[in-house]
């Protein structure tokens, strides 16, 4: 969970305890003046004529008519934070992951954009050229309702510059290739340029 959710947490706690105190100030109040046993008839005259019971009361029953709606935010933000870490978790089987997906496409528009023209011909004439099986195997695949898209990773960014390009203290870890998808989720990638 994020930084924010365990201080919204905290502070819920803490205005927990406060309503709490508030609560047990406001009986010993009363029964410091009452007694144990008091009608409500009794209790509504004691506050007209006691202005600083009344705040105290009034403060009392506020936080306490909003203090158990928070419950209902905490268990949202854990469901979030439960759903991001499943996630995370299910996709680093992956290199390619749901933020670098940018674009839909076809396995014909993808053929098309991976012939490679080698004038020596040492590159096969198929899509994908000497990765040709790794594209077969990954288009076996798809299944109905699978969506194939491009994705791509820029990786890191360049750390220094020298007279004749950039200067990596590593590889950067670019990434470019194809997904198949279902639900916002990665089933199977394709991975045909890396550094």
């Amino acid at each position: 969970m994020t930084a924010e959710t365990w201080n919204f947490i905290g502070l819920y706690l803490v205005s927990g305890l406060i309503a709490c105190g508030l609560m047990t100030l406001t009986v010993a109040l009363v029964e410091n003046t009452l007694g144990s046993y008091w009608s409500p008839n009794e209790f509504k005259e004691y506050l007209s004529k006691s202005k600083a019971a009344a705040v105290v009361v009034a403060e009392h029953m506020v936080v306490w008519m909003i203090w158990p709606l928070v419950f209902p935010v905490i268990g949202w933000e854990l469901f979030n934070w439960l759903k991001v870490k499943r996630a995370e978790k299910y996709h680093s089987q992956f290199v390619l992951k749901p933020q670098h997906v940018y674009a839909y496409t076809s396995v014909e528009e993808a053929e098309a954009r991976a012939f490679i023209e080698d004038p020596l011909g040492r590159v096969p004439k198929v899509p994908f050229g000497h990765l040709n099986a790794g594209w077969k195997s990954f288009i076996a695949k798809g299944q109905p309702g699978f969506e194939l898209k491009r994705a791509f990773d820029p990786g890191q960014k360049a750390i220094g510059e020298v007279e004749k390009g950039p200067k990596w203290l590593e590889p950067r870890g670019r990434h470019e290739g194809y997904v198949w998808m279902l639900k916002k989720r990665i089933q199977a990638e394709f991975v045909f340029e890396w550094d």
